[in-house]
């Protein structure tokens, strides 16, 4: 179970890793990109925001990649994954307000909250 959980981990921090980047340096080529689009609600998150989001995500990464063994205790590790995962709550809820599929943030939210069962003491 433990090599599994460390998969999930890894997974979890190479998808945050990638939206945190892509955030950071595309941001505003996705904004422009998100307006032309036909179903677009106006609903829209500031550019701070997007840029706080996005450190977030790639902090959370970074801290899932630390070896357990090098933390203090499992409960670091599982408040990260417990930010990460509410963190892809609120990007299902955000998709759905603007008629996007949240299909995809709720499979991360997944494996976010298998990394914290398979990491509960």
């Amino acid at each position: 179970m433990d090599g599994m959980v460390w998969i999930a981990q890894i997974v979890l921090a190479g998808v945050f890793l990638y939206a945190g980047f892509s955030t950071i340096f595309a941001s505003g080529q996705r904004a422009k990109a998100m307006k032309a689009l036909p179903n677009c609600t106006g609903f829209e998150l500031t550019h701070g925001w997007a840029i706080a989001i996005a450190v977030i995500e790639i902090a959370g990464a970074l801290c899932m990649l630390v070896p357990v063994d090098l933390w203090l205790s499992n409960a670091a590790l599982l408040l990260v994954a417990s930010v990460l995962a509410l963190l892809m709550l609120a990007a299902s809820i955000y998709h759905a307000l603007r008629r996007e599929p949240p299909a995809p943030s709720m499979a991360i939210f997944l494996v976010a909250l298998f990394v914290i069962v398979g990491r509960w003491p």
